[in-house]
């Protein structure tokens, strides 16, 4: 893309100032983050105004993200700590101040939402 700058960095600790980014996605990963809110906040510190925030993942809500997220995780000690689903995640980013897009299911479990700030 041209003229496009590429950065990667840890979720909860972007190495810019405020409103420093025109998008923000997040591909296969947030189910990793032991702090999600954290991470959320942390995306909507540097998005600009009205940029958009993408995030793909894999999850699903209700009985089943619970079992995955109390039971299942702990015990596999995998590097999974929090699935959501397009619900669960929907619901996050609005608490964090985010406005959704639009919400799809990819395939299986996978799963797409766009919001901005």
């Amino acid at each position: 893309i041209k003229g496009a700058e590429f950065v990667r960095c840890i979720a909860n600790m972007f190495p810019d100032d405020d409103e420093s980014y025109d998008v923000v996605t997040c591909v296969q990963r947030f189910h990793h983050y032991a702090c999600p809110d954290e991470a959320m906040k942390e995306v909507y510190r540097v998005l600009n105004k009205v940029r958009v925030y993408i995030l793909s993942d894999t999850g699903l809500d209700g009985i089943g993200a619970w079992i995955d997220n109390h039971i299942i995780f702990p015990l596999m000690n995998s590097g999974d700590c929090n699935v959501s689903g397009i619900k669960g995640i929907s619901s996050r980013m609005k608490n964090n101040g985010f406005k959704v897009l639009d919400a799809w299911k990819v395939k299986g479990f996978i799963y797409t939402v766009v919001s901005k700030k």
